[in-house]
């Protein structure tokens, strides 16, 4: 069997016509007899040999149009294709932030040029961010698809201010302590204090943002940074003048954290005084809402007020000491011990102490001691008076130990039933005679200092050239200086001798009973009682001890 092939059609019977003006292309068929339709080669080889492959020629209708020449078999025209020249569009985005080019190529028309997408670029105002380099390189290939040829600078947004704390946890402090030191927990104060001039806060100042530019040329701002202060007022803190983005405590007390600032309250409220909050020293007014536990030691420039009951604890007040409830120390002295164990309750203030009962207890206050109940076994020292017992009150008392007191001591009953020693002084200050030793010291010691310069002074008299430059001037200086010095010494030491002089005035006041085993003293005049009696006041008559 001989292979066949077709023959190819001729060329008369595919025929095409370019329309000058619209730039259509029609393809005409005119069958003729033993002609074969054209197969898509055939189709494809004449429009190339024509010149018109070049055309927007869609491949859907070549197939369309070989379809309908097998199918039809008569003369019949069809467009095929089309001359289109280049093409773009230029899409700006909503916020003229970025432009695209959509550059379609040329199907045997012209290209599209440069200068054409530029003036289009200026028609639509983009003056700014023109991707160059991407343009040409477009341009050159002759197509794009959705290419950014225009980019605008997005504005910077700032950044926001804030504020950091400058605190250290006392929690953090321990956890920084050495695992080798030896650490007494009574010690640490586990509340977060602050002192006056203690840095507390530090303002970190916003960034401003930078503004951006779209494609228009247009400015885009940056969202507005709120520039915060400090929170004012502030209690117990201000910005320091040197920084104002410092902020630093004017008084002592206890930090309390705000958003945009700190506030130091200088009253200061625990529960209770023991293991969970350390000992505390504090420069401000402490309320104990409940005990201050045996063992803790209490340190504050202000008052103390405490709920509850003081045990076998150390308190040392610039003010007034009050305890709602009672005062306990240890209560088991070795026998024949004058003095209180070195762990009883102790209180020191410059202020007066206040309390229901004081028992093994060491108080010494700058004016007066109060007691509504008793005292026990305890040695009381108060610059003014120590008064027991609400007014009517009958077993209020005074038993054993030590009471002293400038002025006045006042008590129901004094002493008790088993004889206990029981000692009663006043009309001597308690601490004026310390203040009076300590200042006849002071005095002493600037007496043997003007005798120096006198000497020196008697040096220069007879060696002149010494004192030159300026130096005599400044001795006889310094000598006035302290000649004036020692005259207010003087001045002051009489003041002091005059008060002591005073507490010749003072009494002790007992309304009901007196126990054998009191000791009284007033001044230097001292009275032993050696049998029970009713109470009375006793004071000096004539510089001796009288009952009235």
């Amino acid at each position: 069997m001989e292979n066949s092939v077709a023959a190819a059609p001729a060329l008369s019977s595919l025929s095409f016509i370019l329309h000058q003006e619209s730039g259509e292309l029609i393809a005409r068929f005119e069958p003729t007899d033993g002609d074969s339709p054209p197969d898509m080669a055939v189709l494809t080889r004449l429009l190339g040999e024509q010149g018109f492959d070049g055309l927007l020629l869609p491949e859907q209708t070549l197939h369309d149009f070989i379809s309908r020449c097998e199918k039809l078999g008569i003369a019949f025209e069809m467009p095929i294709g089309k001359r289109c020249d280049g093409e773009f569009t230029i899409t700006l985005a909503d916020d003229l932030q970025s432009a695209d080019l959509t550059l379609k190529a040329p199907h045997g028309g012209r290209a599209v040029e440069a200068d054409a997408v530029l003036a289009s670029l200026h028609a639509h105002g983009i003056i700014y961010g023109v991707q160059q380099a991407a343009l040409d390189a477009a341009l050159a290939a002759g197509h794009c698809e959705h290419l950014c040829i225009a980019k605008g600078d997005a504005p910077v947004q700032g950044t926001p201010g804030r504020f950091e704390s400058m605190l250290v946890d006392p929690a953090q402090q321990l956890a920084d302590a050495d695992a080798h030191e030896d650490i007494n927990y009574n010690d640490l104060c586990h509340l977060l204090l602050v002192h006056s001039g203690q840095l507390l806060m530090r303002r970190i100042a916003p960034i401003p943002g930078i503004n951006g530019t779209n494609i228009k040329g247009a400015a885009i701002a940056a969202n507005p940074i709120p520039d915060i202060a400090f929170a004012s007022p502030l209690e117990g803190a201000a910005p320091d003048p040197d920084n104002p983005d410092l902020l630093v405590a004017t008084q002592a007390g206890q930090p309390v954290v705000m958003p945009n600032g700190i506030y130091v309250n200088n009253v200061l409220e625990v529960a209770n005084l023991d293991l969970n909050t350390g000992n505390i020293a504090f420069e401000g007014t402490i309320r104990i809402q409940g005990d201050v536990k045996a063992g803790m030691q209490l340190k504050v420039s202000g008052d103390v007020i405490v709920n509850g009951t003081v045990e076998a604890a150390e308190i040392i007040a610039g003010g007034n000491v009050t305890v709602n409830g009672g005062i306990i120390g240890f209560g088991n002295p070795q026998p024949g011990a004058k003095t209180l164990p070195a762990n009883t309750a102790r209180i020191q203030c410059q202020g007066s102490v206040q309390a229901l009962f004081m028992e093994h207890a060491r108080i010494e206050a700058g004016d007066s001691i109060l007691i509504a109940s008793h005292a026990r076994r305890s040695e009381l020292f108060a610059r003014n008076a120590v008064l027991v017992g609400k007014p009517g009150a009958k077993n209020s008392h005074i038993a054993g130990g030590t009471v002293q007191a400038t002025q006045l001591v006042k008590v129901p009953t004094l002493g008790a039933a088993s004889g206990m020693q029981t000692s009663v002084h006043v009309g001597s200050d308690p601490y004026l005679v310390q203040e009076i030793a300590a200042h006849e010291q002071r005095l002493q010691d600037k007496l043997s200092q003007v005798e120096k310069m006198r000497q020196l002074l008697a040096y220069l008299k007879q060696n002149p050239q010494k004192a030159a430059g300026g130096a005599g001037e400044k001795v006889q200086a310094a000598f006035k200086q302290l000649s004036e010095e020692i005259y207010q010494l003087v001045e002051e030491k009489a003041e002091m001798a005059a008060k002591q002089k005073l507490t010749e005035q003072s009494k002790i006041e007992v309304s009901y009973a007196m126990y054998e085993g009191v000791e009284l003293r007033i001044g230097k005049q001292v009275l032993s009682i050696h049998e029970n009696r009713s109470g009375g006041t006793v004071s000096l008559v004539e510089g001796v001890i009288a009952f009235n």
